[in-house]
């Protein structure tokens, strides 16, 4: 027991484990499309032991290819087969062979194969017999008597009218011979096979034999009898009588479902009456029915809407109308609303299959239906669910969740009956793999002239492969590819855009969208790429996204900005250039350096030794035969002038400098009168000079201080535009600083010039000569 248990699991581990790739072959459950009447009627063949069905079951189909074989019904029951039964019955191969025919039993095919069972739907086998008559009557028939022009009917006297029910006509023996009676507008046959004479005439006797036959059209053969004979009495004129009723339909008749139907009314007199007749709720009849010599009304199909009651008037001028009434009710088997159907899905998707009918009209309501599959019946109840099968409320419908191809695939089956009979239906199952896309199209760029390719490529289940096709569309619609040379496929269905010797116009049109839909049947799976030109070069967009617009406003601001500190600079270096304002306080005071230097200076004193003849030398002079002041340092030092920082030479700027005032015109007009004197007097101007020339230097640095004041100022909205420009703050930053300090240095430059033009540096320079 726990070996066989074992083996269970283990096999049911195998299938579970079963890849998708052995699963590529081609899966089709049975189905039978023989179709096999409700009624079947097999002729006696004497001499076979075994009587063959003519309607075989020879049309089925299945992949791997079913079997073929035969189960039975005894009064809608299911019998098992058995040794005794094959003795009688055949129930092997596409014919069902029998030795007696029971009209109870029905019969049903099978075809089988790994995947499913598929049944076909059932049959009755009735065997067909001729009519039968009562031979005995051959050599006494039987005599009607009638008057000239009195109505008539001569019945058909018959044991068995046959199986299946045979078609009557009448024909009379007379000394000219034997020949089918005439049916003339006063002559009818009636739907039971009576012989019907409106009216008779002396012609209609004379010692005529008339004969019933009836034609079994199964067995081909025709079998008559009822004997019979006229005795008409009277002369050979026909005096008119009024309208009387011969043969009607009955008061209540069944009509079978989509089947033919005849109603008769037959009147008797001379003349014939017409007749007129009505159907339920309408006047007007449709093309299934049809009148025969007037006196019959056939529908070719019964449908619902033709149930109901009918009526016959028959018309003529002699005597008063003359109305019969008669009710049709329409019986059948349940009607299909939704019939199963075989369906093939795709792994995954949800399997419905419907079984809905409906009674007819005024019928009673249908029971729930009956579910089978591969033949037996259904282990589930209405609203219930089994694994992945569901069946509905009602139990009409059937849904398989998330179908498999490996588990799924088989035949279901769905019968719905009721006293009047069973309509049945099978519905094969099936289940392939889904389509799968190997390589899909990308979205490609490209410029004009260029080819391009869009790759396809998948793969579907074996069954639909022959089938699968590929759609190319184009912004929604598709490509017809007969009239194209610049897009077209290839074997592989893989699609070339070849835009080479494209217009402009024609371009722009294979731009867009593309897609490809692969549909095999069951199935659309669709990709989608797009076919893009190369952008314009105006306007460009940078890889970050900004258009290079914006950067070009952003590098002219700041070029703007720099423009802006350049004439700062020019205007800041004019406004210091040649006039250099002195302490601002000092013009406040009243004070005016310049003019209290010129009204101060000092005049030359001649020596008492010096020759009044001889030219004044000139209060300073640069020569070479100058005694340098530097030869007198002995006198000076004295006067502890080293002390005071008295430089031994002094650098005098030329005097066309426009940064300086010449020394020159600061000392005395006349040298003292001793060197001593001279020399105390040249310490003395030195002092002004340099106090004189700290205060201008006081004003240069005020003015230095406030030019850097106002650079400062510029200095936080520099900041902001470098925050808002922060894609470019480094060129922002150097530029800026660059700039600043270049500016700041060039003020300290023009500083340094102002400066030098006053101070005494220790440099090589030409020495300040004063006369021996």
């Amino acid at each position: 027991m726990k070996t066989t248990i074992f083996f269970v699991l283990f096999s049911l581990f195998v299938n579970c484990l079963e890849p998708t790739e052995a699963q590529r072959d081609v899966r089709i459950p049975p189905m039978i499309s023989s179709i096999f009447p409700e009624k079947y009627y097999m002729p006696y063949i004497a001499g076979n032991r075994w009587n063959m069905v003519i309607y075989k079951c020879d049309q089925y189909s299945g992949i791997p290819e079913p079997t073929i074989s035969w189960q039975y019904f005894l009064n809608g029951v299911l019998q098992h087969w058995s040794y005794g039964d094959h003795l009688q019955k055949s129930f092997n191969g596409s014919q069902l062979k029998l030795k007696y025919i029971n009209p109870n039993e029905q019969f049903q095919c099978k075809a089988t194969n790994i995947y499913g069972t598929a049944l076909s739907t059932k049959i009755r086998i009735y065997q067909a017999e001729g009519a039968s008559f009562n031979i005995s009557v051959k050599s006494n028939p039987v005599t009607y008597t009638a008057k000239v022009g009195d109505p008539l009917l001569v019945p058909c006297l018959y044991n068995s009218e046959g199986i299946p029910e045979g078609t009557f006509f009448w024909k009379v023996k007379s000394e000219n011979g034997e020949k089918s009676v005439p049916l003339e507008d006063r002559i009818f046959i009636s739907e039971n096979g009576s012989l019907v004479f409106s009216y008779v005439k002396l012609s209609d006797g004379l010692n005529k034999l008339y004969t019933c036959n009836i034609e079994n059209k199964i067995l081909n053969m025709v079998l008559y009898g009822s004997w019979t004979k006229l005795d008409i009495q009277g002369g050979s004129d026909v005096p008119d009588s009024p309208a009387t009723l011969i043969y009607s339909t009955k008061n209540y008749t069944v009509a079978e479902y989509k089947k033919p139907f005849t109603m008769q009314c037959i009147f008797g007199g001379k003349p014939v009456p017409e007749v007129k007749w009505e159907r339920p709720f309408s006047n007007q009849f449709s093309n299934r029915f049809s009148k025969n010599r007037n006196n019959e009304m056939i529908i070719s199909s019964v449908m619902e809407d033709d149930e109901g009651v009918y009526k016959c008037t028959s018309d003529r001028k002699l005597g008063n109308p003359m109305t019969i009434s008669f009710f049709i009710d329409v019986k059948g088997p349940p009607i299909w609303v939704k019939k199963p159907k075989s369906l093939l899905i795709a792994e995954g998707q949800d399997g419905v299959i419907h079984c809905d009918a409906r009674p007819l009209k005024n019928e009673k309501p249908l029971q729930v239906p009956k579910w089978f599959k591969n033949g037996k019946s259904l282990t589930i109840s209405p609203g219930g669910i089994n694994g992945r099968t569901e069946l509905s409320n009602d139990g009409k419908t059937l849904t398989i969740h998330d179908a498999q191809k490996k588990t799924d695939i088989c035949n279901y089956q769905c019968s719905v009956s009721n006293d009047q009979g069973e309509i049945f239906a099978d519905a094969a199952f099936n289940v392939i793999l889904n389509t799968e896309v190997l390589v899909a199209p990308e979205s490609q760029t490209i410029d004009k002239g260029e080819v391009v390719m869009f790759n396809i490529k998948a793969i579907t289940d074996p069954l639909k492969e022959k089938v699968m096709t590929y759609t190319w569309m184009l912004n929604g619609r598709k490509i017809e590819f007969l009239d194209l040379y610049d897009i077209y496929l290839l074997q592989n269905y893989s699609l070339v855009v070849n835009t080479t010797g494209m217009d402009e116009n024609r371009f722009q049109v294979v731009l867009g969208n593309y897609s490809v839909s692969i549909n095999n049947g069951v199935e659309i799976v669709t990709r989608y790429a797009s076919l893009m030109g190369y952008p314009m070069k105006d306007p460009v967009v940078s890889q970050s996204g900004m258009d290079l617009r914006w950067i070009a406003l952003i590098v002219a601001v700041v070029l703007l900005f720099i423009i802006f500190i350049l004439l700062l600079c020019v205007v800041f270096n004019r406004h210091g250039g040649d006039d250099y304002s002195v302490d601002k306080k000092e013009r406040k005071a009243g004070h005016d350096p310049e003019k209290e230097l010129a009204d101060s200076g000092f005049h030359d004193l001649p020596r008492a030794d010096d020759d009044p003849d001889k030219q004044k030398p000139d209060n300073v002079s640069i020569s070479s035969t100058a005694k340098s002041m530097g030869s007198e340092t002995d006198s000076m030092e004295e006067y502890s002038d080293a002390d005071a920082g008295i430089p031994t030479s002094i650098y005098l700027p030329p005097p066309s400098s426009p940064r300086s005032t010449h020394i020159l015109s600061l000392l005395p007009d006349s040298p003292p009168a001793s060197c001593t004197t001279k020399l105390l007097m040249m310490k003395f101007s030195v002092r002004l000079v340099q106090q004189k020339m700290k205060k201008l230097r006081v004003g240069e640095k005020q003015k230095q201080i406030s030019n850097i004041q106002r650079v400062q100022k510029f200095f936080p909205f520099s900041l902001s535009l470098l925050f808002f420009f922060n894609s470019f703050s480094f060129l922002f930053l150097f530029f800026f600083f660059f700039f600043f300090f270049f500016f700041c240095k060039k003020q300290k430059y023009l500083q340094d010039i102002s400066c030098l033009s006053f101070n005494f540096l220790p440099r090589p320079s030409p020495s300040v000569m004063f006369p021996t």
